[in-house]
């Protein structure tokens, strides 16, 4: 399935750091594409409990190579504790839908939310600089773009309407955000 990825990984990654352990670098990839949030510790305890043989410091260098051959994208989140950050790890983003789609990913609001991570970075916004996405405990907002807060949904509809909205309405009590944007596959909408 990931016989597709060995060109860029020869290339940008194994070549270049003489990567030793390709698979546990497929797997790294794999487990990124599917993860939501993502920390070091989390990703060395999967790679773990798949009786891959990995350092944590290893595992580190492999995220920085994915992430220095411009294939990964971590976002951190908007919190003013360092300390925090590290708990609440990173939204891992690929470089590429078609490259979500190789590793297996099917799933529509996946997709559609690496998209508009990968057009914010068209747009020059750059990861901990002036784009995060804005967390707390029962409610998280995709993106904090500038001064814009966006939330990412496939489609909005009765059961999932008031639980977007609602997460955008409370992360302007944390952020000071100019606009508010759904986006969704049938289109965006700007909310007042």
């Amino acid at each position: 399935m990931l016989s597709g990825l060995s060109l860029p990984f020869s290339c940008d990654i194994v070549k270049r750091w003489e990567v030793r352990n390709l698979s546990a670098l497929r797997l790294l990839l794999k487990i990124l594409a599917r993860s939501s949030h993502l920390t070091l510790t989390k990703a060395y305890s999967t790679m773990k409990s798949l009786g891959v043989s990995i350092g944590k410091g290893t595992l580190s260098d492999y995220l920085e190579y994915l992430s220095d051959a411009f294939i990964l994208h971590r976002l951190p989140p908007y919190v003013r504790s360092y300390k925090k950050a590290e708990l609440l790890g990173f939204k891992p983003y690929l470089v590429d839908n078609g490259l979500l789609r190789i590793i297996g990913v099917k799933d529509k609001g996946r997709l559609l939310e690496n998209l508009v991570m990968v057009e914010l970075l068209r747009r020059s916004f750059e990861p901990g600089e002036d784009l995060f996405y804005v967390p707390a405990d029962n409610w998280e907002v995709d993106f904090l773009a500038g001064d814009e807060l966006i939330q990412v949904s496939y489609e909005l509809h009765t059961f999932n309407l008031e639980r977007e909205l609602k997460a955008l309405l409370n992360a302007t009590k944390r952020v000071d955000a100019e606009r508010l944007m759904v986006v969704t596959f049938l289109g965006r909408r700007v909310l007042n």
